[in-house]
């Protein structure tokens, strides 16, 4: 795997084991997909389809198209493989704004929420950024 590698990640021990979880599935698919890096694309998967994260019935309620999403990822589409370098510092930072130690599921799709490439990810796979947003900070005040 080129690039960034999250056990390079610096906050790496601050992942819930849940987030561990969706990265290192993500990272799975990335392999298993013979892509250069673990893309955001990866992630949004993995996030849909692990369901002990509240985060995937999350994905499923706002309309974000699976069966499109996984398409392209097969195809290598290169909108999905763009890095989460940015994505994951972002989710300490949100995190930490939460008052949270440990990067939460809900955290990683926050940042990507607030990420340029992230948002048109969402949008371009039926889901809207702003209303996914919005769920997941009304869902971090009442934690």
């Amino acid at each position: 795997m080129n690039s960034f590698s999250l056990r390079d990640f610096s906050h790496y021990a601050r992942l819930s084991e849940l987030s561990r979880r969706v990265l290192n599935a993500a990272e799975q698919v990335a392999v298993a997909l013979n892509h250069p890096r673990i893309g955001m694309g990866h992630v949004l998967l993995a996030l849909l389809v692990e369901r002990r994260s509240p985060m995937c019935a999350l994905l499923h309620e706002c309309g974000l198209n699976e069966d499109r999403l996984r398409h392209d990822l097969l195809r290598g589409d290169a909108v999905l493989l763009i890095g989460m370098d940015g994505v994951l510092v972002g989710a300490l930072g949100y995190a930490e704004h939460f008052g949270r130690h440990g990067i939460g599921t809900d955290h990683l799709l926050l940042a990507m929420t607030a990420n340029e490439h992230g948002e048109g990810l969402l949008r371009e796979y039926d889901a809207d950024p702003d209303w996914v947003r919005a769920r997941l900070e009304a869902y971090l005040r009442r934690q």
